[in-house]
């Protein structure tokens, strides 16, 4: 009896280290994960659904995410690439994905000024002029992404990019159902 009680004690000691999760639960990965997981309660259909999207940022690596609607996992890996959510959900197709926010400084930690900006970044970038004349931050989306490195090259060593956050969108047709920012 003794052996018995042992080894279920045992089993279940393994299955909380290894991170058994019920289903719905959030990975162990990403339970302590910088900057975290986000949940987002909207209306689909005359349904509620839940959707999260969690990111852990690794220094010098690319970052890990998992994007969930319900239970369903419609995307798991990391932004080696564009993170792309591209899935289905209730036979309904779920489009979207994380990008960058970035924000164009000069060496002081000041932001550029939008009129150093050659026209093409800013028309690609979407990059606005604040009242003070320096330039806004920017959503390194699909289309920004096709002139950013040419526009910005000739810059660099005068002006730095930093990303400031990472804005995740989730649509099921057409629908958004989550939109968070992860501050850096």
């Amino acid at each position: 009896m003794k052996k018995k009680i042992f080894g279920i004690i045992s089993l279940l000691t393994i299955m909380i280290f290894v991170g058994c999760a019920k289903k719905g639960d959030i990975p162990r990965e990403f339970s302590t994960a910088k900057p975290g997981c986000k949940s987002q309660t909207a209306n689909f259909k005359g349904k509620s659904i839940q959707s999260t999207v969690c990111i852990k940022k690794i220094l010098f690596k690319p970052s890990h995410y998992l994007a969930k609607i319900g239970d369903k996992i419609i995307f798991s890996g990391n932004d080696y690439t564009k993170v792309v959510f591209d899935s289905k959900y209730e036979n309904s197709s779920v489009s979207g994905g994380c990008n960058a926010t970035v924000k164009l400084s000069t060496s002081g930690n000041k932001t550029i000024a939008f009129s150093k900006l050659p026209d093409e970044l800013v028309k690609a970038c979407k990059i606005k002029e604040l009242a003070n004349g320096q330039s806004s931050s920017f959503m390194k989306d699909e289309n920004c992404d096709k002139v950013f490195y040419k526009a910005v090259a000739p810059l660099l060593g005068t002006v730095y990019p930093t990303e400031a956050s990472r804005q995740c969108i989730i649509k099921i047709e057409d629908s958004e159902v989550y939109n968070q920012s992860f501050p850096l």
